[in-house]
């Protein structure tokens, strides 16, 4: 009887060492998971907050990403002014009209980018005024990388795997 006690004293660290791995990977990974549900937690109210602001100012390009831009600082993160993107829809057919790049002003006067074959500003028919108004559609898109802490969990994301939020709505006025 003593022979088979003392033959079990090291099965508690065996054991041990074959779950320990598991266990922490599963910690860290959670860890992971909720800093990736938190940047879209924080990125979606950005998207909500621009995209309301911009069905009663949309003509305001720049005010629109600033809102994006400092309510994702709020949220502590820093990002570049070229991961918020800004779009106009006309709802007939869901095509963009009118897309603003960062640092542009007012929609139709500045630096929009309107999808055509010149090089000129230009719309795609059957609209030919490229006048932003009401009951056509803005959409709020924000995005950032994601760079997970764990490396297994690195390895199980897609390399250039993204947090990202979109919201549209009907512009008011």
């Amino acid at each position: 009887m003593k022979y088979l006690h003392n033959h079990k004293k090291g099965q508690a660290a065996t054991e041990f060492a074959l779950i320990a791995p598991v266990f922490f990977l599963l910690i860290l990974g959670m860890f992971d998971f909720g800093r990736m549900f938190q940047a879209y937690l924080t990125f979606s109210h950005a998207s909500k907050e621009a995209v309301r602001y911009a069905s009663l100012n949309a003509q305001d390009g720049s005010g629109i990403r600033s809102i994006a831009i400092n309510q994702i600082a709020n949220g502590s993160y820093t990002i570049n002014p070229q991961n918020v993107v800004i779009n106009y829809r006309d709802p007939s057919s869901n095509k963009i009209i009118a897309t603003c790049p960062p640092g542009c002003g007012p929609p139709p006067l500045a630096a929009i980018v309107l999808y055509g074959t010149t090089g000129q500003p230009s719309c795609p028919s059957p609209r030919i005024d490229c006048n932003i108004q009401p009951g056509d559609t803005v959409e709020v898109t924000v995005s950032l990388p994601f760079y997970a802490n764990t490396l297994l969990i690195q390895n199980l994301l897609p390399k250039n795997f993204a947090v990202n939020s979109t919201t549209v709505t009907t512009i008011e006025k």
